[in-house]
């Protein structure tokens, strides 16, 4: 989702700046001098996967750093290139031609080797294979059988209109003219970045990063699930020697996330003045940080899946009924640093008439207020018709670590058991497991394969990630990351043809044969999509949308209910520090002022 340097790892992070030089006369020499910034991360990542990423917010952000697309969405909603030098479209009724060719931008994965427009082949072909479960391949769904590829209705991804025209030409096709704003735009999207193929067939590169290659600014070092994370400057990323002399300045050569403070130890570092940059404030400590907070509104939405084919989560009502009880507003308060979601859609996406706020021109009161006593009426009634039963009142709340999903979860939990009526919901976290030395490791078809040394190696399943795609959950906690800047993108995730519809990846052992990960099927509302999809027209298609929200929020599948915010801490002393168009810190052009003074003191 960012494509630009975003050193902000949404539940993250603590900076301070350590001069970092490279000695003379090693392979090292190329590397840009810079800082050393060590950080703090309070949610572990599993999965290096940036088809998932949108899932988990904190992971999305950590490959921001690995990872590069096509585009760039700028904060005002510009479309400029990022991995592309240029673009040409080409669009002409009378020959049939529709297509778009990019010219690649001269770089290079970590490992040196050129990155070529079959890398993007590669990797999109891979998003849209029909063993795949990313609802993030609906962004390729404009593309010459794209969609029918992905849904099994034909056979070979060679069908598929995306080719490598050259090593740095690639070229995508279309059925008929598009919205040529959105595709390009959709192609900013951190799932649609170029993946390196022999990561993927002969390492099990998602869950151990160091076996990694990466496009992006940063490649992982050293990696300790739970414990640590080193990020190291890729040299080869956009090689520039007169951009990269990093000595001025307070970009980074090297990111060590640390999990061996607490945010409350490195909030007393800034207060002290040993650290200029604060990324996370701890719940604890957001009152107090509330007017010196920087604040910037994101574009993921906290929610709720609740599992559509289950009792008694298959009744509308009973869904409707807990989101009912819930006040957002309370929770968004207690966070400080969040606002009640009004939707499923998060305010500043698109419209689908450019450069309008879809939430602003949607029918207001989608999310009804908070009404504790209706809801537990709703529930007696569905209770007294057998609708459900007693003991369906007892279920659990399945969350990843980390201290927000904890306290809202416990919220939530404490709401639903108060309306009485039987009420016995846990909270749940879920976490990882230790895959032990030497076990069998996959590639993505099921086939065995081994690595040299992979005893070295410390693998992990991702035990959230398993129960989210294996339907193993009554009610479960998912960061709903807005995967391309308009609507469309929130909302076609739960039509059925959108939504990734296989099984997950077999080297998690997850199978998942749904719609939505909820579970969640419907025509009409799959009507609605599908109509939206294909209209031409900018003002006809928001329309469609808005009304597919609608049925979204009468049929509640899924429970909206807060959005974030990013609060960061930043001292007088550094400068330069922007945002980008999904809200989050982009870090790129960070400067500290007295840089040369700061030595001095270091020095002495």
């Amino acid at each position: 989702m960012k494509k630009a340097l975003a050193l902000i790892l949404c539940v993250l992070m603590v900076f301070t700046v350590v001069p970092f030089a490279v000695s003379c006369g090693d392979e090292e020499d190329d590397t840009p001098t810079g800082a050393v910034i060590p950080a703090y991360l309070t949610t572990p990542i599993y999965n290096f996967d940036p088809a998932y990423a949108y899932n988990d917010e904190a992971t999305m952000q950590v490959l921001s750093l690995l990872f590069r697309s096509l585009t760039y969405v700028k904060p005002n909603g510009k479309i400029v290139g990022e991995l592309a030098e240029e673009w040409e479209i080409f669009d002409d009724a009378e020959t049939g031609e529709h297509a778009i060719e990019f010219t690649l931008k001269s770089t290079a994965w970590s490992n040196g080797t050129t990155l070529t427009a079959s890398d993007f082949v590669y990797a999109w072909l891979r998003l849209l294979d029909p063993q795949f479960t990313s609802d993030a391949a609906s962004l390729l769904f404009d593309i010459h059988n794209a969609k029918a590829y992905s849904n099994g209705e034909i056979d070979s991804k060679w069908q598929v209109g995306v080719y490598a025209i050259s090593s740095k030409i690639l070229r995508v096709e279309f059925d008929h003219t598009i919205d040529y704003d959105r595709f390009l735009a959709n192609c900013a999207s951190l799932a649609l970045s170029p993946i390196y193929e022999d990561n993927v067939l002969h390492t099990e590169w998602a869950s151990n990063p160091t076996l990694l290659n990466t496009v992006g600014p940063f490649t992982v070092r050293s990696y300790k699930v739970g414990e640590s994370l080193v990020l190291e400057r890729n040299r080869f990323y956009m090689r520039n020697d007169a951009r990269d002399s990093l000595d001025k300045y307070v970009r980074p050569k090297t990111i060590e996330i640390n999990m061996g403070k607490t945010a409350e130890e490195q909030l007393a570092l800034f207060d002290e003045g040993s650290i200029f940059y604060v990324g996370y404030i701890a719940l604890a400590q957001r009152e107090k940080y509330k007017e010196d907070a920087v604040i910037q509104d994101t574009l993921t939405t906290h929610t709720y899946y609740f599992n559509t084919n289950k009792a008694p989560f298959d009744s509308v009502e009973f869904r409707n009924a807990l989101s009912l009880a819930i006040d957002r507003n309370a929770i968004a308060q207690k966070l400080v640093f969040a606002k009640a979601a009004e939707g499923f859609v998060p305010a500043g996406a698109f419209d689908s008439v450019r450069k309008t706020d879809f939430r602003g021109n949607a029918t207001q009161g989608l999310l009804k207020d908070a009404d504790a006593a209706a809801a537990k009426q709703m529930i007696q009634s569905l209770l007294d018709a057998g609708t459900i039963q007693k003991e369906d009142l007892t279920f659990t709340i399945k969350i990843r670590s980390g201290e927000i999903d904890r306290a809202v979860a416990e919220m939530i939990a404490e709401t639903w058991n108060g309306l009485g009526l039987g009420f016995n919901v846990t909270v749940q976290t879920v976490s990882y497991t230790r895959l032990p030395s030497g076990s069998e490791i996959k590639n993505e078809a099921g086939e065995t394969i081994g690595i040299e040394n992979k005893t070295d190696y410390d693998f992990y399943k991702d035990n959230f990630r398993n129960d989210l795609y294996a339907g193993n959950f009554d009610v479960i906690a998912v960061d709903s990351t807005l995967m391309a800047p308009d609507a469309f993108s929130a909302l076609a995730a739960y039509a059925t043809d959108f939504s990734g519809t296989a099984v997950s990846d077999i080297t998690l052992g997850a199978a998942y044969d749904g719609a939505h990960l909820s579970g969640y099927r419907s025509e009409k509302y799959d009507k609605l999509i599908a109509t939206a999809f294909a209209e031409q027209d900018a003002k006809a298609r928001a329309l469609i949308l808005h009304t597919a929200e609608e049925q979204l929020i009468a049929d509640m599948p899924a429970m909206p209910v807060f959005v974030y915010q990013d609060a960061v801490l930043i001292s007088s002393e550094i400068s330069k520090v922007t945002f980008d168009f999904y809200g989050y810190y982009v870090l790129t052009d960070m400067k500290l002022k007295n840089y040369e003074k700061y030595l001095e003191t270091q020095e002495n």
